[in-house]
């Protein structure tokens, strides 16, 4: 046999093999520009995702802050409706020391005026008559010294006053202790009055008329003139506030 005749014989492709052959050639290379598409779009994503966190953390401290605020402001309210018991007490007018002492200095000098020369006979009877009368003088200028020099200012530290919703509440006494209340339910009118001392200091006195017979009129002495006006009027208005309702 000749090799003409072997070159013949030989076995021809598959046509399976033809067709992978020609896909393998016709493969198309990788799109490289789609998956940069991909990966864009999965970072817009997580930018999207992170700008939500981020809008959602500050809508939550948003809503917190105005709880807040909501809290604070009903507190501030419910401490504005509260009625003003717990209104500090007032001291009176410091002028009211000087005045207070002045007065009885005068009331001193009055009465040692007319108690020394109305015991000055009894000199004259003796050793034991001129130690009681001495003694007796001593006595009295150290009573009135203290009570017209140093008993005003102890007074006036242990006196005190406040206005509240329900009324006028005062506070009196170094030894006996007075506590007046004065519901608004019960004042019928108020006067300010000003005498020629406390017009010399700046002071008046409040007077708050009451229904009943008992303390029908509270006196309130050595407040400023200008507060015991002020406080004139706030009584009036609350006077008017509770006749309406």
């Amino acid at each position: 046999m000749t090799s003409s005749e072997n070159e013949n014989e030989r076995p021809e492709p598959s046509s399976s093999e033809g067709p992978c052959a020609e896909e393998s050639k016709d493969e198309p290379e990788p799109n490289f520009a789609s998956e940069n598409q991909v990966v864009s779009e999965v970072k817009e994503l997580g930018a999207n995702s992170t700008e939500t966190s981020n809008a959602s953390a500050e809508e939550v401290h948003d809503l917190i802050q105005a709880e807040e605020d909501t809290g604070n402001a009903s507190e501030d309210d419910q401490e504005h409706a509260t009625p003003a018991l717990d209104a500090p007490f007032q001291l009176f007018a410091p002028a009211l020391v000087p005045v207070e002492q002045r007065i009885g200095y005068v009331v001193f000098t009055v009465i040692a005026l007319i108690a020394i020369p109305s015991t000055a006979p009894l000199l004259f009877l003796g050793w034991i008559a001129v130690c009681c009368v001495v003694s007796g003088w001593l006595a009295l200028i150290a009573m009135f010294v203290f009570l017209a020099h140093f008993w005003p200012p102890i007074r006036y530290r242990h006196a005190r006053w406040r206005l509240s919703d329900v009324g006028v509440e005062i506070r009196r006494g170094v030894f006996w202790k007075h506590r007046i209340a004065i519901p608004i339910a019960r004042v019928q009118h108020v006067d300010v009055s000003q005498g020629p001392i406390q017009r010399l200091f700046g002071l008046g006195t409040l007077t708050v008329h009451t229904a009943g017979t008992k303390n029908s009129a509270i006196v309130l002495e050595g407040l400023e003139h200008e507060k015991a006006m002020k406080l004139r009027d706030e009584l009036i208005a609350q006077k008017e506030t509770l006749d309406v309702t």
